[in-house]
């Protein structure tokens, strides 16, 4: 596992997301691996960084989420501007909500112009990377 600090794990992911040149196949469901044919945007951290997560988990290890923050609940204000229907959400986890992101997209309220109204299917690697930075996630 790569020891490093918040912002360095935080910059590392979000451009390697971002990037044009990006090894990593977006995948569903799983975290994933080259053999497995994919990763979500929770697994590319898992790659990335080395943290030995299983490729079978939907999520991250508890510990090493807590390393970029994905282990903390999103707050009332977080879950209004992506879940704005869905009152059940209060309780997810950052980590659980990216999940959610990479697989299933967004409601038609949300406030990122890029990305399109009434998207339901998962979000691309460089719309997640703009909604980590459009709610801070990227800062301590």
């Amino acid at each position: 596992m790569r020891k490093l600090t918040f912002e360095q794990y935080m910059k590392e992911w979000l451009e390697t997301l971002e990037s044009p040149e990006c090894p990593y196949q977006q995948t569903m469901g799983k975290l994933g691996s080259f053999n497995y044919g994919g990763f979500c945007c929770l697994g590319v951290i898992n790659e990335l960084f080395n943290f030995g997560c299983s490729e079978e988990d939907g999520v991250l290890e508890n510990d090493k989420a807590a390393l970029l923050h994905l282990n903390v609940r999103i707050t009332t204000d977080e879950r209004t501007v992506l879940f704005p229907h869905r009152i059940g959400e209060l309780g997810m986890f950052r980590q659980d909500c990216l999940a959610f992101l990479n697989d299933d997209g967004v409601e038609n309220t949300f406030t990122i112009s890029s990305i399109p109204p009434h998207k339901r299917t998962g979000l691309t690697f460089p719309q997640i990377a703009q909604v980590v930075r459009y709610l801070g996630w990227d800062k301590e």
